[in-house]
């Protein structure tokens, strides 16, 4: 099983249809969608993945009501929480089970560890072919024994950089 991680497409459609289909040529089977537009993923096909989004920021996102402002869930045996903006994490972001936090907003792909452990992990943007001197951007999250594999790739799956977030 493959997670395939957006953020930030701000109704580009191109971009993110581009990055969709090259996350299921390479076998993701979930999609994550982390905001700016929340929905953005409305206008493609997501086939049979499992999906779970977020809504961005307020004065930026139209989102129906009642849709929670983060997403919680597990991806192999690794507890998940996403939202869009990192600085308006939650308590329950930070409960000791969680292992990854996945968040969007700045546009810029990084994946890091912190002192109590929890990696946290941004996709990057499909804005724009380059926004905020950084190139289009998604995370393609795989097994590898010992843990997980961040793949970083172009829209048109070029590997950018990959990160391991293991133990």
């Amino acid at each position: 099983m493959k997670m395939a991680v957006f953020s930030d497409s701000h109704k580009n459609i191109r971009l993110l249809g581009q990055a969709l289909e090259t996350a299921f040529a390479q076998g993701a089977s979930m999609l994550v969608h982390l905001g700016d537009h929340y929905s953005d993923l409305d206008a493609l096909d997501c086939r049979d993945a499992i999906v779970y989004r977020v809504p961005g920021l307020p004065n930026v996102d139209s989102v129906p009501p009642g849709v929670e402002a983060f997403a919680r869930f597990a991806f192999l045996g690794q507890n998940i929480f996403a939202l869009h903006d990192r600085e308006k994490l939650p308590a329950e972001g930070r409960s000791p089970e969680i292992t990854l936090v996945l968040y969007g907003h700045t546009h810029m792909a990084d994946c890091s560890r912190c002192e109590n452990g929890v990696w946290y992990l941004n996709p990057g943007h499909l804005k724009a072919p380059m926004d905020r001197d950084m190139p289009a951007s998604f995370a393609l999250l795989r097994a590898e024994e010992g843990g997980l594999i961040g793949d970083f790739l172009s829209p048109e799956g070029k590997l950018l950089f990959s990160r391991a977030l293991s133990a």
